[in-house]
């Protein structure tokens, strides 16, 4: 570094002297310049110090403007960075301030840049000892650009870590001077990255300045070795050829023999080949498909060269498309794996057969009758595959489906599992006299019987699907995830015709009723074996038609009051679905009962109580029920007249004394109403002379005797007059009388008990058999039913066709009147 001190003439003021500076600086380096301002009259002098470029571009940078304290004979000093200013001439200007006279002057530093220019290497094998580097060093002082040359003793190398011996020589090389480095690569150790190279830094020194660079240094193999297929296919036959393309050392060619080869198929070696030349015929072991490495080692030298060959044992495809009929179906399947590409054409025979490499593939047909195409994705073959496919076309001809007009279908089955298919199936609007294509569906069934074309499970609708429409040309596409047969053409509407025992306009609270109905198509044809639903509230329950499309069910009404509907529906996948809705208003039942006691025998001019039964047997409390009793002057009273409530299944008395005053048959009739409801109950009763101390209750029975009203005290009136106004001859002659009289007595008795027998069991057994006639009984035996039975035994044949009864005897007497009941 050389010191310079420029001198220019100053006015009055203060004196710059003892200036220090560089002639020349490196562009990575601060320049520290200092310098004495003297003779100052103040005690702080302002100093100033600006540097400019001395070239066009002819910049300034004032670089400290501050003004340090100081006195007389102060000195400043800078130090100035010129990192990243570049290289060229640069004027430094010093100024000092006295009372307002400055005092300048300027010096000259020359900036200059170190760096590396081109490096080249000359090959270098991997075995070598030495290699060699061209390197070009330049400086730039910003006027020109100058190559120079760095002794050896100025380089450093290092490489692995470790320092490389390192010679150097200058050459020029035109006009240029070069810097030759010799490296000695035995101190590398020969550790090369993937790459084949070893990085190696390189720092050069220069005049103070050093810069440094890496380098990454190529080595190349001794041995060059290399087949020329890179990728084998396998199919049946396992022998192959691979040629050796290079074979070479340090650049020569290299002869091997067989002893220098090792071969090995997915790391087990191969026996069973020759090297015949720069041929490799090996006879390959089987294998499943699939990708496997051959990997062809070469030794030479102690140095090792390993070739890798892709073999593909190959995917046979093979088999035979036959309808359901045993016809070929022909057509075109494709194989695409994007890059792979195979397309085979099936022929009259139907047979087909493609070797594929494993992989994934997306496979097509197409071109088959009835079906435009089917792209199947996602497919993966990794085995030998027969039959990879079946099809079969369906048509109004092969297939007879109740309820759907085919207009188009196929059968597709696929062995491989894939991730979705894309369909185009074809149909025609022919098949059907107006068809309509507004209304095409297409159905699905994923349990086909392809020999039997019988469907084993329901029919699915599809609804995603586009329709094309062009005449005989049209088809439908659509995308889905499994297979089976599918169907496209317009389905049948189903009707369904129902009626309810008993139909009426009001139900009771769980009241059962009986559903029967008949489903038939728009044709009018019964549709058999289909599932009808059937909902009322929230309950659903299901049932089917026979063969005749006739089905039945029976329900139970809700047990609240409303208005219900029962719904009724088809649920079929291949008509159009029909639906009936009957409206069910329920309420709840109004009704009651008069249990009333068997038939009594009661006794003349005596009081008898007699109970009833009222009972609530519906389904709704009754309030405020009269209570009247009809048929019988002779009574005393009755109770109650009203009922003010009656609760569900409650029972209240109703008592009646009854006071006769003639002997005979006798009827009452007990009436109970209110607005909603009314019933009647009608009793028969015999009102004898019975005595007092014969009659315990009104249930007990009657003697035959009993039928002789006035008999007892007709004898007691005889016995009387005998024993005041006959003599002994006329009490002779009243005996003999009355011994005749009760003798008559007797036999009529036993005619009248013999008839009482016979007309109650041939009462019994009309009203058994429900043959109710009178003209079945004896004038005698009509006389001992009263005149209202009488009626209802003339007319029994009207009431047989028109209400059901039941008649229940009432005690064991046979005069016993029978009781009937409403059921």
């Amino acid at each position: 570094m050389v010191l310079f001190v420029a001198f220019l003439p100053v006015a009055l003021g203060a004196e710059i002297t003892n200036i220090i500076a560089p002639q020349k600086a490196w562009i990575d380096e601060s320049i520290k310049i200092s310098y004495t301002c003297s003779n100052s009259t103040e005690l702080q002098s302002p100093v100033t110090l600006v540097l400019e470029k001395l070239d066009p571009s002819q910049w300034k940078n004032t670089l400290d403007a501050t003004t340090p304290v100081g006195g007389e004979n102060f000195t400043a000093t800078w130090n100035i960075p010129m990192k990243n200013k570049g290289p060229g001439i640069y004027r430094v200007t010093l100024k000092c301030n006295d009372a307002g006279n400055l005092t300048n002057k300027t010096i000259d530093i020359t900036v200059r840049e170190f760096y590396f220019g081109k490096i080249e290497q000359t090959l270098a094998y991997s075995d070598d000892e030495i290699g060699k580097l061209t390197a070009i060093i330049l400086v730039n002082d910003g006027q020109s650009e100058k190559a120079v040359w760095v002794p050896a003793a100025n380089w450093d190398a290092i490489a692995n870590e470790k320092e490389i011996l390192i010679s150097s020589a200058s050459e020029v090389i035109n006009g240029i001077e070069v810097n030759i480095l010799t490296l000695n690569l035995l101190s590398l150790g020969l550790e090369k990255n993937k790459e084949n190279t070893i990085p190696v830094t390189l720092k050069a020194t220069y005049e103070g300045a050093t810069i440094s660079t890496t380098r990454n240094f190529e080595t190349k193999d001794p041995v060059e070795f290399s087949i020329k297929q890179g990728k084998v296919e396998v199919e049946e036959n396992m022998e192959i050829t691979l040629d050796i393309e290079v074979a070479k050392y340090h650049n020569s060619t290299l002869t091997l023999k067989q002893s220098d080869l090792t071969i090995t198929l997915n790391e087990i070696e191969l026996t069973n080949w020759n090297l015949e030349g720069t041929k490799i015929k090996i006879s390959l072991p089987p294998k499943n498909p699939g990708k496997y490495t051959l990997l062809v080692t070469a030794n030479f030298k102690t140095i090792t060269k390993m070739e890798e060959i892709q073999v593909i044992y190959l995917v046979k495809v093979f088999g035979k498309v036959l309808n359901a009929e045993g016809n070929p179906m022909t057509g075109r399947i494709i194989f695409d794996s994007g890059e792979v590409g195979k397309s085979l054409v099936i022929g009259g025979d139907g047979n087909y057969l493609a070797n594929l490499i494993t992989g994934n593939y997306t496979v097509t047909l197409a071109q088959f009758r009835g079906l435009r195409s089917a792209a199947f994705y996602g497919v993966t073959l990794i085995r030998n595959i027969e039959n990879l496919f079946c099809y079969d076309m369906l048509t109004r001809k092969n297939l007879h489906l109740p309820g759907f007009k085919i207009a188009g279908g196929i059968v597709l089955s696929f062995a491989l599992p894939f991730q979705f298919v894309k369909l185009e199936i074809e149909y025609d609007d022919r098949a059907y006299p107006g068809l309509d294509e507004q209304k095409l569906q297409v159905m699905k069934c994923v349990n086909w019987n392809f020999g039997q074309r019988i469907c084993n499970s329901e029919w699915e609708e599809l609804s995603d699907f586009e329709i094309y429409s062009m005449g005989p040309g049209g088809y439908v596409t659509l995308q889905l995830h499994g297979l089976s047969a599918i169907l496209i053409g317009e389905k049948d509407t189903l009707q369904i015709k129902s009626t309810l025992r008993p139909e009426k306009e009001k139900y009771f609270l769980n009241e059962q009723i009986e559903v029967q109905g008949i489903v038939s198509d728009t044709a009018g044809n019964p549709v058999g074996n289909l599932e009808i639903y059937y909902k009322l509230r929230e309950e659903s329950h299901k049932t089917k038609t026979n063969k005749d499309g006739i089905f039945s069910f029976t329900i139970i009404t809700p047990s609240s009051e409303g208005a219900y509907e029962l719904e009724i529906s088809t649920q079929s996948t291949v008509y159009n679905n029909d639906k009936k809705i009957h409206t069910l208003q329920v309420i709840s039942k109004v009704d009651l009962s008069i249990k009333l006691p068997p038939s009594p025998q009661i006794p003349v001019d005596k009081t008898t109580t007699i109970t009833i039964q009222i009972s609530n047997i519906g389904q709704k409390s009754l309030k405020n029920l009269a209570i009247e009793v009809r048929g019988l002057n002779e009574f005393e009273s009755y109770s109650p007249s009203t009922i003010e409530e009656l609760g569900v299944g409650e029972e209240k008395t109703v008592t009646i004394n009854l006071l006769p005053k003639s002997i005979g048959p006798r009827e009452i009739k007990i009436l109970v109403s209110n607005p909603e409801i009314g019933r009647e109950g009608s009793l028969a009763m015999l009102v004898s002379p019975v005595a007092e101390e014969e009659v315990e209750t009104i249930t007990n029975q009657t003697q035959p005797s009993q039928l002789l009203p006035g008999l007892t005290q007709f004898t007691g009136m005889l016995v009387s007059t005998i024993k005041t106004n006959l003599n002994f001859l006329s009490l002779l002659v009243f005996c003999v009388v009355v011994f005749t009289v009760l003798k008559s007595v007797r036999r009529r008795e036993r005619r009248v008990k013999d008839d009482i027998l016979s007309f109650g069991k041939k009462l019994q057994e009309i009203l058994e058999t429900r043959e109710m006639k009178t003209k079945s009984l004896k004038p005698k035996q009509k006389k001992l039913i009263s005149p209202q039975i009488q009626k209802k035994l003339k007319y029994g044949k009207k009431f047989k066709t028109s209400t059901k009864f039941r008649f229940e005897r009432l005690g064991d007497n046979p005069l016993n009147i029978f009781k009937r009941e409403k059921i």
